[in-house]
């Protein structure tokens, strides 16, 4: 028969195992007391799903220390100097000026400062004849070969408004006589012809050089682009007569024989691939625009009195 586990053999049986004769001692009244309340206690039940959260712990804020006010630079001074007397000026030039008598000089500083006003307010300063023009009504420039009448930011303000932002000039060519080559440094142009015959041309830049001719007939238009030398040449019996519309009120002009004449000697002798004397007896005897045709041959070109007239030898 097994023996349980664990199982103590009977008194009087010898089990092969050293005993001890002494008898365990009884546990102490303490462990016993110990024992006792450990399995007294209840066990603890687990958290129920349906329990609210337990509120969180209060938190103690840091005191909010207020920081200082920036401390005003140099820079940031001029800069507000520059904003306060920008808007003093543009109210003083509005509240100064004449209805319709504004002048280019003020606009282009109105301009400047147009983030201190409106396009509104500003065309509120002109008259509504203002914004028409009679060309009849501008002194034109006038050689025996022609006439030139121009309009925009430097004699009729208008045109230097920021929404209208454009200039135009009427050009009158008698039979022959050139619109000398010239560029305009900030602005396209659109020639628009009324009558006669021209020929009409521009140069490509260097990149790419190349000539781009024409013959413009009446009621035709070309275009020649920013920054490009370009010009006209009246080439029929009758006088030619054109409008040029340009995309700025300022486009500016640099005739390219009267600049190149302002370089000093050597430039235009190299420029030229002649002489200084020679190249100077050129510069000299330049003419006004528009000019007349190139001479025939055995005939020279005189510049009496910023007349220009073809004679004989």
């Amino acid at each position: 028969m097994r023996r349980p586990p664990h199982h103590q053999p009977a008194a009087g049986i010898k089990s092969g195992f050293p005993t001890s004769s002494t008898p365990p001692s009884p546990p102490s009244p303490s462990k016993a007391a110990a024992v006792t309340r450990t399995h007294n206690q209840p066990h603890p039940s687990p958290p129920s799903p349906w329990a609210p959260p337990p509120a969180p712990a209060p938190t103690t804020r840091a005191p909010t220390v207020p920081h200082p006010p920036p401390l005003l630079t140099m820079a940031t001074t001029r800069s507000v100097v520059r904003v306060a007397g920008a808007t003093l000026l543009a109210t003083a030039l509005l509240a100064a000026t004449p209805a319709g008598a504004i002048s280019a000089a003020n606009l282009a500083r109105l301009r400047q400062d147009s983030q201190f006003t409106t396009e509104e307010n500003l065309r509120a300063n002109f008259d509504a004849e203002d914004f028409s023009v009679a060309i009849a009504d501008i002194t034109p420039t006038t050689t025996p070969q022609g006439a030139i009448v121009s309009g925009g930011l430097e004699n009729l303000a208008v045109f230097g408004l920021s929404s209208v932002d454009s200039s135009f000039t009427r050009f009158t060519l008698q039979p022959g006589a050139h619109n000398l080559a010239h560029t305009h440094p900030t602005a396209s142009e659109t020639l628009f012809s009324i009558s006669g015959t021209m020929d009409v041309f521009f140069v490509e830049a260097n990149e790419t050089p190349r000539l781009v001719q024409s013959v413009l007939g009446p009621e035709s238009v070309t275009v020649f682009p920013e920054g490009l030398i370009h010009g006209e040449r009246c080439i029929s019996d009758e006088p030619c007569e054109f409008i040029s519309f340009f995309n700025t009120g300022d486009p500016g002009v640099v005739t390219v024989s009267e600049r190149f004449c302002d370089l000093n000697d050597e430039a235009r002798a190299a420029g030229l691939f002649l002489p200084q004397d020679q190249v100077n007896a050129i510069c000299n005897g330049l003419g006004d625009n528009p000019a007349p045709n190139q001479p025939e041959n055995g005939q020279r070109v005189l510049n009496d009195d910023a007349i220009n007239t073809v004679s004989g030898n």
